[in-house]
């Protein structure tokens, strides 16, 4: 049982490592940076070591609990799908996860297609630029990969 749980465990690190890499090696000018948020609601967000890029607007004051529970069972989702389909192509173009009075949505943009790597990324960069800002629950976001934006998504209250 504890190996078939380190097995997974091994697994599920280089899965988040083979698309880490991709981008190439850390660069210092990629560290996130929150001070264009006080001049408007959007905001850049690189995504440490990695070439995804979002662009975030805010709105909606709140609480951010039902947020990260929403992103922390998406993660769990996306490594389970990466785990049984590969990095490979998000399934209809679009990725949904429904939490408690929240849901979280990605859909392809810009004749660009998402893959379970890109999803993957784009909320473990959620979860990183969250954690040090304020509350604004409700969140829309363009994906870019590079130059390219390849996909658009949003985190908005549902009842």
């Amino acid at each position: 049982m504890l190996a078939s749980k380190l097995r997974q465990v091994v697994a599920l690190i280089l899965i988040q490592l083979s698309f880490l890499s991709l981008a190439g090696p850390f660069d210092r000018r990629n560290l996130p940076s929150h001070s264009s948020r006080a001049e408007s609601d959007t905001v850049t967000y690189h995504v440490r070591t990695t070439s995804i890029a979002l662009k975030i607007t805010l709105s909606q004051l709140g609480n951010w609990t039902p947020i990260m529970n929403l992103l922390s069972a998406a993660s769990e989702t996306i490594q389970t799908n990466q785990q049984q389909q590969g990095l490979g192509l998000v399934p209809g173009g679009q990725f949904i996860q429904q939490g408690t009075n929240v849901v979280l949505k990605m859909w392809n943009a810009n004749n660009h297609q998402l893959t379970w790597g890109v999803v993957g990324v784009v909320v473990m960069g959620l979860l990183d630029w969250i954690a040090p800002t304020s509350d604004a629950p409700a969140i829309v976001f363009k994906i870019f990969d590079g130059a390219n934006q390849v996909g658009q998504g949003q985190i908005a209250v549902s009842l």
